[in-house]
C-alpha cells in the first residue's frame, strides 16, 4: 500500500522543554493502517542563540508544543547549523 506523507508548516511560538521560542516549523508524518499518524518528524528553525538556551542534547526525549496542538514528547534528534539559525529535529 503506498504512503502518503502529509506536511505542515508555519510560525509562531514553538515550545520546546520548559522554553519558549518564536521560530519557523515544519511537521510531518505519514498515515498508518488505522489512521493514525505513524513516523512522525518536526523540524524547527530557531537562531544559534536560541538553540543554545534550549540546552538540548541529542538523544533526549523533550516537551514539544507547536502552535495550536497539544504537547507532545519527542525525541531530539540534534541540530543542523545553517548561520544565523539551526535547524532542530525531532520524531516519534
Amino acid at each position: 500500500m503506498p504512503q502518503t506523507l502529509h506536511r505542515q508548516t508555519g510560525t509562531g511560538p514553538v515550545g520546546i522543554g520548559r522554553s519558549q521560542v518564536y521560530a519557523l516549523w515544519e511537521h510531518s508524518y505519514e498515515e498508518a493502517d488505522d489512521g493514525r499518524p505513524a513516523n512522525r518528524r518536526w523540524t524547527v528553525r530557531v537562531s544559534i542563540d536560541e538553540a543554545e538556551a534550549l540546552g538540548l542534547h541529542p538523544y533526549q526525549w523533550v516537551p514539544l508544543q507547536l502552535p495550536g496542538r497539544p504537547p507532545t514528547r519527542a525525541f531530539f534528534q540534534g541540530g543542523r547549523d545553517a548561520p544565523p539559525f539551526v535547524l532542530l529535529s525531532f520524531e516519534r
